[in-house]
């Protein structure tokens, strides 16, 4: 169950790049990433238009692009050009060209672009708070995002092909903001950053602070961290000799940190997060109904791969429903951890028994997650190691995994009991429509029917308890 198959392919200054995405309408995978490393920018900066051999290479990728598109039976494909061909003298040339080939490319405006990166954000973390700083080889978008929904924007010329070794970078910043007074500052809020450029600075700070994934999305990097991120990055042939990074973004990586130093010195933002989606996924996401927004990706994720990986009859939301009562006191983005917790707890089946749990476990650290950060990683992950009986030993002494010790040990408790709704019900979900879990007085109560109860119920309701502070007990129900 790959899911509806759409596609975007986005004419950029440093690249042209497609994307074909499956998976949940709402938080949609990558199934094919390819990249054309046509440098429309340079062409444009020292030209001032797209020379022949860039349009050339730029018309060719999107022939193979198109087709390749074609053959994957893509439903839909949108295909954008940005700020290096809106500032080409001949941008439209190379809309024309393409239109004869049978490729339909639309320009972008820099409003538009911002409109883009800002729901790529929002996509992911609908409830941002903050300014999205959308950075390409020829221009920055700045957009806010408040509530859900985009406030005021609009585009600089400000890309890393623009701003190479340009010492005044706060000054222009102070000067193009005084006819934007709405911006004002992010005290309290967020600084989201989004662009290639930013997200090998989001993985060189991982390296220089050791962090234990190499994934990127919603990587929080300390506002204080940017003067140590800018002083690191300045040695271009060291920063290439650690390999970390491909060359063309090691190249830009320092005058990226520069920029995000002074837009952080303007708005003062308490956090920056370095978002791994943006115009493509903004694309996508702007092409949703309203009720498809409003879907909380993680879970529209989490349900979509849980379905895909599961026996038939088993489902996750019943099964989250059925250990709710445990867990009434937890705030709304705890109990969304716990939600895709369930969702995912039958995905190891197929996986040999002693290694269900670390199955598990690595497959939420590792996998393509929405809408959740490292530490909500391992909440889930610490959920369905307990779910599936952690035979691959104890849980692991790890910077991440080890994590806060309350949240882990409440995570260890949603996996006690989902281990012991699996048990109830078999995968078959009837079993748990049947029964009832609660907490009465010092008791946590099993209701269940006569047919059902085991031992191994028994036993896996004992160890919930215990976690709990609770004493079990078993309320068999007879039909008849």
């Amino acid at each position: 169950m790959i899911g509806r198959k759409r596609a975007v392919i986005d004419i950029g200054s440093n690249a042209i790049r497609f994307v074909t995405y499956g998976g949940s309408v709402r938080a949609p995978l990558p199934l094919y990433n390819e990249k054309s490393p046509v440098s429309l920018g340079k062409s444009v900066m020292k030209h001032g238009r797209i020379n022949d051999e860039a349009m050339a290479q730029a018309l060719a990728a999107l022939t193979r692009f198109s087709a390749l598109a074609a053959m994957m039976d893509v439903e839909a494909v949108r295909i954008v050009a940005t700020a290096a061909v809106r500032d080409a003298s001949n941008g439209a040339d190379l809309i024309r060209l393409a239109k004869e080939r049978g490729i339909a490319v639309e320009m972008l405006s820099g409003d538009k672009e911002a409109l883009a990166a800002g729901l790529g954000v929002l996509g992911d973390l609908p409830w941002a708070e903050g300014i999205v700083a959308d950075l390409g080889g020829g221009s920055l978008e700045l957009v806010r995002v408040s509530g859900g929904a985009l406030g005021d924007r609009f585009s600089l010329p400000l890309g890393t092909m623009r701003i190479k070794g340009k010492d005044d970078l706060l000054q222009v910043l102070e000067t193009a903001l005084l006819m934007h007074p709405e911006f004002g500052t992010l005290a309290g809020h967020t600084l989201y950053l989004v662009g290639g450029a930013w997200r090998a600075m989001g993985r060189f700070e991982q390296y220089l602070t050791d962090y234990p994934l190499s994934i990127l999305a919603n990587f929080s990097i300390d506002p204080a961290r940017l003067d140590t991120i800018v002083g690191e990055s300045a040695d271009l042939e060291a920063l290439k000799a650690l390999k970390l990074i491909p060359q063309p973004r090691a190249e830009t990586l320092h005058d990226a940190a520069r920029l995000a130093q002074a837009l952080a010195t303007l708005f003062r933002p308490e956090t920056i997060i370095a978002s791994a989606q943006g115009i493509r996924e903004g694309l996508l996401f702007d092409s949703l109904t309203l009720a498809e927004r409003r879907e909380d990706p993680l879970i529209a994720c989490a349900r979509h791969e849980g379905q895909r990986q599961a026996r038939t009859l088993f489902n996750g939301d019943v099964l989250n429903d059925w250990i709710s009562p445990l867990f009434s006191g937890e705030d709304a983005m705890t109990r969304r951890l716990r939600h895709a917790a369930c969702l995912l707890a039958d995905s190891a089946w197929s996986i040999h028994p002693d290694y269900r749990a670390i199955h598990s476990r690595d497959y939420a650290m590792h996998g393509s997650w929405p809408g959740i950060n490292g530490a909500d990683r391992m909440m889930i992950a610490r959920a369905l190691y307990a779910a599936h009986g952690s035979k691959g030993g104890d849980w692991p002494d790890h910077p991440l995994l080890s994590g806060d010790d309350e949240r882990c040990e409440l995570a260890r408790k949603w996996g006690l009991a989902i281990r012991l709704g699996m048990r109830v019900d078999g995968g078959t979900t009837q079993m748990l429509m049947n029964s009832m879990l609660a907490v009465e007085g010092d008791k946590l109560c099993l209701r269940i029917a006569e047919q059902v109860a085991c031992d191994a119920v028994a036993r896996r309701l004992k160890s919930l308890a215990a976690a709990v502070g609770l004493e079990p007990k078993v309320d068999i129900t007879r039909q008849g």
